[in-house]
């Protein structure tokens, strides 16, 4: 029987780097979620960035779950049937 393998995450991760390596994007979408909905989870004295992984991820989901990404953008051209 295998052993199931478990990846630990860190507590905190520091930096846009670690922005980035956790939710696996690039750079101008890390600096864009540290300045949106990851705020909450975001503490920055100076350049320094610190992260709290496990609000990071919770407020991931819930950005996640919104429905305002099944509806049209307000300038999308209606729809012609």
């Amino acid at each position: 029987m295998k052993t199931p393998i478990t990846h630990e995450l860190p507590a905190l991760v520091y930096g846009l780097k670690g922005i980035m390596d956790l939710f696996g994007v690039k750079r101008n979408t890390a600096q864009n979620y540290k300045n949106t909905w990851l705020k909450p989870a975001v503490h920055q004295v100076g350049k320094k960035i610190i992260v709290n992984v496990p609000e990071a991820l919770d407020l991931f989901m819930k950005e996640a779950s919104r429905d305002d990404r099944k509806k049209p953008h307000p300038k999308a051209p209606p729809k012609i049937s």
